[in-house]
């Protein structure tokens, strides 16, 4: 399917509901599906996305049974569960709505190309509906804009970058780019939507919103990325960050106040396995990414140092 400018429009599925996510909990000490899948995703479609809903610190990845997984710390320790639904790379989660009624929105392409989205309103049962029926790539990145506006950015399989927007019963598209070649991340800093993503050369690029219009800069002198990014800017900071894994494997941080200003810096100092999700929870900001071993790894910033360990969870493909 080809998009064009202004877009096709495409009217939202018919609700279906997904097993309920309480039959599928599994404690810290279950390790959950055996199947090695990894094979089926390349290192850069790999990754996470963190967020936090109901109080609790969720991070939802794809799991080595090729389904969507969700890992959350419940306040006392780590429980992970399945929602039963295969995906082909990288989710991305938002929330949605006012104080004491939002509702936790989860988008992932599908094996067949398919831009899905779950939402969960509580009550044990998640639900999904088809949002772009076909061409879809995986790691799409979600976002509600600063001026409330709720966004979902998708890569095609041919490598443009769409802007999904719902609009009634329908969902309007449109084009924001070409030579689009890795999963993508989203984030709002200075009122505009930041769109962060790899080229075709493995560059880092940047696209900003100003206004109805985009702005584009190939972020130079950082390196190759080999992930997919995480992008975020945390409350009462001035800094705009971005999160990938570097060409020596090594998880790395790029930080910047203004666009084409960016100061790379190690998180790591060993490699990781896949892309990272960044989110602020407690206090702190968290990074997690895949390590070598499989499992979500959480690298922590303590206000001085890095700090890191691995999530008693089941691994993550």
């Amino acid at each position: 399917m080809s998009f064009l400018f202004g877009g096709p429009q495409f009217r939202k599925g018919t609700l279906s509901a997904l097993l309920s996510l309480s039959a599928t909990l599994v404690g810290v000490a279950d390790e959950g599906p055996t199947a090695d899948v990894q094979a089926a995703v390349p290192m850069t479609e790999i990754g996470a996305s963190a967020v936090v809903w109901g109080g609790w610190l969720r991070v939802f990845a794809r799991g080595t049974d090729g389904t969507l997984w969700q890992h959350y710390w419940d306040g006392q320790r780590w429980r992970a569960g399945s929602l039963n639904t295969q995906i082909a790379g990288a989710p991305s989660a938002v929330v949605k709505g006012p104080p004491g009624a939002q509702v936790l929105f989860v988008y992932a392409v599908d094996p067949h190309g398919a831009l899905k989205e779950y939402f969960y309103q509580g009550g044990g049962h998640w639900y999904s509906q088809v949002i772009i029926p076909n061409n879809c790539a995986t790691g799409p990145a979600a976002i509600v804009h600063t001026d409330g506006s709720s966004h979902v950015f998708v890569r095609t399989r041919d490598g443009l970058l769409i802007d999904a927007r719902p609009n009634g019963p329908i969902w309007d598209t449109t084009v924001v780019a070409a030579g689009v070649n890795g999963p993508l991340s989203v984030t709002s800093y200075n009122y505009e939507m930041n769109v962060f993503y790899r080229n075709a050369g493995g560059a880092l690029e940047h696209a900003h919103s100003v206004g109805s219009y985009w702005r584009f800069f190939t972020i130079t002198g950082l390196g190759e990325i080999t992930s997919a990014t995480a992008s975020i800017a945390q409350a009462g900071s001035q800094y705009l960050r971005v999160f990938a894994r570097g060409a020596n494997g090594e998880l790395w941080q790029y930080y910047s106040t203004v666009p084409d200003r960016w100061i790379p810096g190690p998180i790591t100092d060993g490699p990781v396995a896949g892309g990272p999700a960044a989110v602020e929870y407690g206090g702190h900001l968290r990074v997690f990414a895949r390590g070598p071993d499989g499992h979500l790894w959480q690298h922590l910033w303590n206000g001085r140092v890095w700090e890191h360990g691995k999530l008693p969870t089941p691994p993550v493909a």
